[in-house]
């Protein structure tokens, strides 16, 4: 029977390659906003060539097993027929307009006169009426469930609108439409849900009911980047490009690096013809919050993003697995040391072989496992259960991290290079050493050869000191430097074991992360038994008392452990978003609502209940002592504790935790009586607290926001797939 890892590696090439082909060549041709370069038709051809080349190679056994396990072969002419088929009608599909043409009917149809604190109920309860109309009846029955849920379980307008959000994290437009209606008609003073409702008016088509919405916020809360950005996308969405520049510029001067402002600046500046300025607004756009989506925009625009490109630091690990903490004896600098220490040195490479045979019994199942589940991803990948063979947020680790890590990975897996410097100098002063004591020990067997024997004088004690002097000699200059350069390489092997685990912490599914930490063990305990110690025996000629010490109870240092210390979750309501490390678990949990929804195929005779992602930002905090000032939460509030999420047209791309480091720059600021400014910082609870970086409460960097007390604010986008005034409320 063949083994597992074999299995992996056998089969594993050809089925993503029959998905990569499949995918590239049989969807339809797809809108491109910023000039996406597919395969062109010889790199397809190729790729058939390739995947025939293989598909020739199999077995009929082989074939028999691919096709149990569910994956059809394509035959090379049926994939070239499908190639020729999209290649013939690709250039037949038009660019998306880089800005909506403008919409005067709509533009029209907005209010002339501001609202009003006193206007504004009757203004929400018409757009509650619209949207009523405007969804089917299902639809309606579906969301009216939901808000009646949560209006029971929780009570409050905050409760109510952040399960709106959640059910527009999780594509649920019409649930989110319908229930953030509700809870601002429940609560018209609540301005976080005001400034949501009006980024989801925004994204489903609604942008002139929108606007009056967000001026009326904009003079209750003036210089508010989040305002000021969904209003500029409002009037973007509406094709009037001259105010939405002007709020844009409003917008990134508070925040340059806004995540969604600078995407439609980059639009602007594309319909301009401003190609360096369109990749300046992209690359701060992704400095703070990456997405594909984002990066493929700046392919299209000729710029290859780097990893500085990327602020996602995440905490580095320091000293993994404990590697500081391992002991070995001595390394001998005398012949007496020497007689001590030899045996010493014995039993600890003793104990490491053995943790080294268990690890390699340990590393053999785990491997088995994870190929096991890297087959089973594959199969869920080529079932369109999942897009891609990585966690969740690998993709931007590996961008973030790409560059540090390469060099070491030129040691693949923790195999460290033979070449290290440090070393090859102490091997060569040691064989230098050995050559000058042999030297040595000529000039002293020439001096004695006379001397020693029956019937002659026999100065023994001479003949030891002097032969002991020289081993002694080349024992401390030998083991001086060995010891010396030993300490320079396992400090080396240490941190590239520490790198690569930090590395592959965020890049890794768990069951590969487990099978790295023990070929990190076997790699260090492999390194540390290596050391190159030199012993001598005391001269023979010595009369010495036997020197003995007791080794029974040195035992060998244990690894610790590596765990994930960045963890987050974000509670919705509508359902919770996790972050550990690599991995991204959005679940949908509707409590005791059970009204047919999944996350991935809604219900096909309803449109309004498939997922529809939108691009946007959601920012979320405690509702003390994250805002700057007051009114919706700022994407540059960053003193203290928030949690984010980034969201484009396939869904959530990114979500987790942002700590502030510096409390001297941060940006959470409120204005005491005087009217001077002064910076605070809470805790969980509310209470302020004192910052010091690195210590305090926000030393771990781990995080829970409920949706029944968080202070949550989306920050509109712009889908370019999307049409101007198209969406849920087209045609209001």
């Amino acid at each position: 029977m063949k083994k597992p890892v074999s299995l992996f590696i056998r089969y594993f090439p050809l089925p993503i390659l029959l998905f990569a082909i499949t995918a590239a060549i049989a969807q339809p041709p797809k809108k491109n906003t910023m000039k996406d370069k597919p395969p062109t038709q010889k790199e397809t051809e190729e790729m058939m060539k390739e995947m025939q080349k293989q598909l020739d190679g199999m077995s009929p056994e082989d074939k028999k097993m691919l096709d149990s396990m569910g994956i059809k072969i394509p035959t090379a002419a049926g994939g070239n027929n499908m190639a020729n088929f999209a290649f013939a009608n690709a250039n037949k599909v038009a660019q998306d307009e880089l800005v909506p043409q403008k919409d005067a009917a709509r533009i029209a149809s907005i209010p002339k006169t501001p609202l009003t604190k006193a206007t504004l109920p009757a203004y929400l309860q018409n757009i509650d009426q619209q949207i009523v109309k405007k969804l089917s009846s299902t639809t309606v029955q579906k969301a009216a469930s939901v808000y009646q849920w949560i209006k029971t379980d929780y009570k409050t307008s905050t409760a109510t609108g952040n399960s709106a959000v959640g059910a527009w994290v999780f594509g649920k437009q019409a649930i989110a439409l319908y229930v953030m209606s509700k809870a601002c008609m429940d609560n018209p003073d609540d301005d976080d849900n005001l400034n949501n409702f009006s980024a989801i008016l925004t994204m489903t088509g609604g942008e002139q009911l929108a606007l009056p919405i967000l001026h009326h916020l904009n003079k209750l809360y003036p210089g508010n980047s989040t305002i000021l950005n969904n209003i500029a996308h409002a009037w973007f969405g509406l094709g009037e490009m001259d105010k939405a520049s002007r709020y844009i510029d409003s917008t990134l001067t508070l925040c340059p690096g806004h995540p969604q402002a600078n995407l439609i600046r980059a639009r602007l500046e594309m319909s301009k013809g401003n190609k360096q300025m369109a990749i300046t607004a992209v690359k701060h756009s992704i400095k703070n919050s990456y997405t594909d989506y984002k990066e493929k925009q700046l392919d299209g625009l000729g710029y290859k993003l780097k990893s500085d490109d990327i602020d996602w630091n995440r905490p580095p690990l320091n000293d993994a697995l404990g590697l500081s903490k391992f002991k070995w004896p001595a390394y001998p600098k005398n012949v007496d040391e020497s007689k001590i220490l030899k045996p010493e040195w014995e039993i600890f490479r003793e104990a490491c072989e053995i943790k080294i045979k268990e690890l390699t019994e340990k590393r053999a199942q785990l491997e088995s496992h994870w190929a096991e589940q890297m087959q089973r991803r594959s199969m869920e990948l080529l079932q369109g259960k999942q897009i891609s063979l990585l966690p969740e947020l690998a993709p931007i680790a590996i961008k973030k991290f790409e560059d540090r890590i390469k060099p070491i990975y030129a040691t693949t897996n923790f195999v460290f290079s033979e070449d290290f410097q440090p070393v090859i100098d102490a091997q060569k002063k040691v064989m230098a050493l050995e050559e000058k004591e042999g030297e040595a020990l000529k000039i002293f067997h020439k001096k004695y050869l006379d001397k020693i024997g029956e019937g002659k004088e026999n100065p023994f004690g001479a003949a030891c000191t002097d032969e002991n002097a020289i081993r002694n000699e080349f024992l401390n200059e030998a083991n001086t430097n060995t010891e010396q350069r030993n300490r320079i390489y396992l400090n080396y092997a240490a941190q590239q074991i520490n790198d690569i685990l930090h590395y592959r912490l965020y890049t890794q599914f768990p069951d590969e992360f487990e099978l790295s930490l023990v070929t990190a063990q076997l790699a260090w305990l492999t390194t540390v038994t290596r050391q190159d110690v030199r012993f001598r025996e005391p001269s023979e000629y010595c009369k010495y008392t036997e020197h003995k010490k007791d080794t029974t109870n040195q035992h060998l240092q244990d690894f610790e452990s590596v765990n994930c210390q960045y963890k987050s979750e974000l509670n919705l309501l509508f359902g919770t978003i996790n972050v550990e490390c690599s991995r991204m678990t959005a679940k949908l949990d509707l409590g005791s609502v059970k009204i047919g929804l999944t996350t991935k195929q809604g219900n096909r005779d309803d449109e309004t209940f498939m997922d529809q992602f939108q691009n946007c930002s959601v920012e979320a905090g405690l509702k003390k002592g994250i805002g700057y000032g007051s009114g919706p939460l700022r994407v540059e509030a960053k003193a203290g504790i928030s949690g984010y999420i980034e969201i484009d047209r396939n869904g959530i791309k990114d979500a987790g935790v942002k700590i502030g480091a510096d409390i001297k720059v941060a940006t959470n600021v409120i204005k005491n009586q005087q009217g001077t400014e002064t910076t605070k910082t809470f805790d969980a609870s509310g209470k302020e607290v004192k910052w010091d970086a690195g210590t305090g409460p926000f030393k771990d960097p781990s995080v829970t926001l409920l949706g029944t007390e968080t202070k949550i604010s989306i920050l509109t986008g712009f889908d370019g797939a999307k049409t101007t005034g198209k969406g849920l409320l087209s045609g209001l």
